[in-house]
């Protein structure tokens, strides 16, 4: 038995145990591993809860500026989760804090509101307030945003900040 071979079965052996604890933790929310190997299964478990309470509706979280004139425009929340689709998607929707803080969701949601508001000013736009917008349709199986149009969306303002 080689090095290399004794290396693969290591690396193996160390992603089952990773993703492993990170299933017990989707299911449970108990921590079974130190806090220094915490990042790999944190990892692990956001590729995982992006599948977790999967519905029969599409959403995205839409952020808008409202310029000096009196015109909102669309903020591109791109360059504030970089991460893939999934992760990304975990973030967006503070999935983090549906079962541990549900009663300060929408809290959580204008703190993003004004972190947003302050990081688009300082790239120098010129917006005083920001609305952060769940909007939602039923799926299709064309496309995610097939039937993203006209009577069908339902859109719910989650939080609006102001300077």
């Amino acid at each position: 038995m080689g090095s290399r071979h004794i290396a693969g079965n290591i690396i193996i052996a160390c992603y089952g145990v990773i993703t492993l604890t990170a299933f017990i933790y989707t299911l449970t929310r108990i921590r079974l591993l130190p806090a220094s190997v915490w990042p790999l299964v944190d990892h692990s478990y956001s590729m995982m809860a992006p599948y977790q309470g999967d519905d029969e509706w599409n959403a995205d979280l839409l952020a808008e500026g409202l310029r000096s004139d009196g015109r909102w425009e669309s903020i591109n929340l791109g360059p504030y989760f970089p991460q893939g689709r999934g992760e990304a998607n975990v973030r967006a929707f503070l999935k983090g804090f549906w079962r541990r803080e549900k009663g300060r969701w929408f809290a959580r949601y204008s703190e993003l509101a004004r972190q947003l508001l302050l990081h688009e000013r300082g790239r120098g736009r010129s917006i005083v307030s920001v609305r952060l917008t769940l909007e939602r349709w039923p799926r299709a199986p064309e496309s995610f945003g097939h039937l993203r149009a006209g009577p069908l969306v339902l859109r719910h303002v989650l939080a609006e900040v102001s300077l």
